[in-house]
């Protein structure tokens, strides 16, 4: 596998928002849910995903998975 030619930044992605003709709701929101709590879920099982973004859309990939205690 060819290495990045960036540094790779771990993240988690919660949304993918495509242009920015509603911006101000979306922001409006963000600001109503900042402080929600949305409650709690167990994991068993971790994905590292691949992602490549294409002009019809993103295309993901499982890289592998690790099984939680």
């Amino acid at each position: 596998i060819p290495r990045e030619r960036e540094e790779f930044v771990p993240h988690i992605t919660l949304a993918r928002v495509k242009g920015t003709r509603n911006i101000e709701k979306l922001v409006k929101l963000l600001g109503e849910v900042a402080n929600v709590d949305f409650g709690y879920t167990e994991v068993d099982e971790v994905f590292v995903k691949k992602s490549v973004l294409t002009p019809s859309g993103p295309i993901y990939s499982n890289l592998c998975s690790v099984k939680l205690l």
